[in-house]
């Protein structure tokens, strides 16, 4: 996605994040699903900071989140790359979203 940038507009930074979260492929029936589209939680968050001004990135990160309620399934890895192996030693969301303030 392109972003336009007003002239005279007072835009410091742009900042963009990415989530990965638990899922499960759409074909496989109810009654065998691991993860429903309601219950998926966030096993990624990744940032990047862009200041408009120096027009350079000026900070960037990645938290993997250790999911409490769903599991990993084989589907969700092979879409996402990330594993359990990846998740073992990954704090919560709560851990990470501290790390933040």
């Amino acid at each position: 996605m392109a972003t336009r940038i007003v002239e005279g507009s007072s835009v410091e930074v742009i900042i963009c994040i990415d989530f990965e979260w638990t899922c499960e492929a759409d074909d496989i029936p109810e009654e065998e699903r691991k993860v429903r589209a309601d219950q998926g939680e966030i096993i990624e968050f990744a940032f990047v900071v862009y200041d408009v001004e120096a027009k350079q990135v000026t900070c960037r990160g990645q938290h993997y989140c250790r999911p409490q309620r769903t599991p990993i399934t084989a589907f969700c890895s092979k879409l996402t790359g990330i594993t359990e192996e990846m998740l073992d030693s990954a704090g919560t969301l709560q851990d990470d979203g501290n790390l933040l303030q």
